[in-house]
């Protein structure tokens, strides 16, 4: 055979084509790369990566200046004794662990390492397409090796950076910063839990200036945020992880998360993650919770299927025993905690935290028609039915507009497919916009909790339909006697006797709402202010 030439080139020009590559795409450009000073950081990464090509360069070839240590032989003995096919160590200890890394970075947004890794990336292929260039070598042998190099790699490359996550998340706990990481149901369209993380965060900048704040959510994204505020995505596991290690409290800002009828599966999420932030030393901070419900239907055939309820009111129980700070937002939440397994427990009452928002200074008053908002959840099997008698009543009634309105797309939404007013659905997209919206109503139906909450603080009379134990809880605790079962809300009759009710002294029954907003919003502010006061201030 004669000798393959300009193997050191083929080695070489690869690597400058991908790093000129990489570059200009992740590094803002070769020549701005250059321009601007470098970090001591870069410095040491661009020096790995010179080294690593130095050393790359001198092993490869049919001349190769560098010769492989004692142990190195050993090793390829081995593994040619063990795999038949011995794989290329630029293979399996570079290349491919490499590109393992690539992909970790790129999907976390870590473009100023992905140059580098991307030049090791492709001495790995540059190795494979080389292992090919022996033609005294039998093919077969030749794929049997890339092979063996493919999953050599790629386990070696899933080992790697496992042990980059433990130091990175274990490095977290030893940078304890002043932060506290919000753990909730945040990101999936429900205005209700948006008004919660904002609203806590808003009144938190006021009272603890010093803090800033990380936002478990689902996308990673959202507009508008608040100042010193940062969002990280769920399906960011390690970046969840970092930021529960370095957090010095770990807080659910009100809400029902601890609770058990959406899927036990669901507290246990939540749990993990409250008692590995604690775990790692953060506060664990539970203001204005909505306890339960925990009991569950039972699994057949599931060790948890026996006693679920009992399950699920154990993890609550050991997250109330190890926090911080407990407060419970209504007396349904209070009743919940008295009946953990264990010792007896008391938490303070206090008022949701959305009544920290602000209503509008002035009241509309009624016009000559009544402006109803309906706010309908699709998950609710009645929800249709009262959508089409709300049709009904409309059509019946001149003096009556109807306005649906979505607090969560799509769920909101599905109880008015198929008729007219499927197209005039009002989806409610931030707090701003739901207090616009509200305060156009003369009166608002609701199925969700939240949306009664804000016509209380706006100062609109409201009709709750009792779907949830939460919002009959609530109109219990503001003596409010407009409450609805589904049935009855499908009844036209029941429903247009109860609007009627409603809508007698209108003003009467605004003023009785903004009192009562007023008086919880000076709770929930002095819960806030307590809450944070948990973690202790720089010296």
């Amino acid at each position: 055979f004669v000798q393959f030439r300009g193997v050191k080139a083929a080695f070489l020009v690869p690597l400058v084509i991908i790093l000129y590559w990489t570059l200009r795409r992740f590094g803002g450009g070769i020549l701005s790369f250059f321009a601007r000073p470098l970090t001591i950081r870069e410095g040491a990464i661009i020096a790995f990566a010179l080294g690593g090509t130095l050393i790359y360069l001198l092993r490869s070839g049919n001349v190769t200046f560098l010769k492989p240590s004692e142990f190195e032989d050993l090793v390829r003995t081995f593994l040619e004794n063990v795999l038949v096919a011995r794989p290329r160590n630029k293979e399996f200890l570079i290349g491919y662990p490499a590109a393992v890394f690539f992909l970790f970075f790129y999907f976390r947004k870590a473009w100023k390492i992905l140059p580098v890794l991307g030049l090791f990336v492709v001495m790995g292929q540059v190795s494979v397409v080389n292992t090919f260039c022996h033609f005294h070598s039998p093919l077969l042998l030749a794929y049997f090796r890339g092979f063996n190099g493919l999953w050599l790699g790629v386990v070696v490359g899933i080992g790697a950076l496992a042990g980059y996550v433990i130091l990175s998340v274990a490095s977290a706990l030893g940078r304890k910063e002043r932060k506290v990481f919000l753990v909730g149901y945040f990101g999936f369209g429900n205005l209700g839990d948006e008004i919660l993380w904002r609203s806590f965060i808003t009144e938190g900048a006021r009272v603890r200036p010093d803090l800033s704040w990380v936002v478990l959510h689902r996308t990673g994204m959202a507009d508008d945020l608040p100042p010193n505020t940062v969002l990280v995505a769920r399906h960011s596991v390690v970046g969840v992880l970092e930021n529960l290690a370095s957090a010095r409290s770990v807080a659910v800002p009100g809400g029902g998360v601890l609770q058990a009828c959406t899927s036990l599966l669901s507290l246990l999420y939540y749990f993990g993650l409250l008692i590995f932030g604690n775990l790692g030393g953060a506060r664990l901070l539970l203001p204005a919770q909505g306890l339960g419900p925990l009991c569950l239907p039972a699994v057949e055939g599931s060790i948890l299927g026996i006693f679920p309820g009992f399950f699920a009111e154990m993890l609550v129980r050991i997250l109330v025993d190890n926090s911080d700070y407990l407060t419970v937002r209504d007396r349904a939440s209070l009743d919940q905690v008295s009946r953990l397994p264990g010792p007896p427990r008391v938490a303070p009452l206090t008022a949701d935290l959305a009544f920290l928002l602000d209503g509008p200074e002035k009241i509309r008053m009624p016009g000559e028609r009544l402006r109803l908002g309906v706010i309908l959840r699709g998950s609710i099997p009645e929800a249709a039915s009262i959508a089409r008698k709300l049709i009904e009543l409309t059509e019946r009634l001149e003096n009556l507009s109807l306005n649906p309105i979505a607090f969560q797309p799509v769920e909101d939404e599905s109880p008015w497919v198929g008729n007219p007013w499927a197209d005039s659905i009002k989806v409610v997209r931030d707090v701003r916009e739901a207090m616009e919206i509200f305060s156009g109503m003369d009166a608002v139906l609701s199925m969700r909790l939240h949306a009664c909450l804000l016509a209380t603080i706006i100062g609109v009379p409201w009709i709750g339909i009792d779907i949830d134990p939460k919002i009959k809880g609530f109109s219990q605790d503001c003596g409010w006697d407009f409450l609805l079962t589904p049935a009855q809300a499908s009844d036209a009759e029941a429903l247009t006797e109860c609007l009627n009710k409603l809508m007698n002294d209108p003003a009467e029954k605004q003023e009785r709402l903004k009192a009562f907003a007023l008086a919880r919003k000076r709770q929930a502010i002095d819960d806030v202010m307590a809450c944070l006061n948990r973690i202790p201030r720089p010296r």
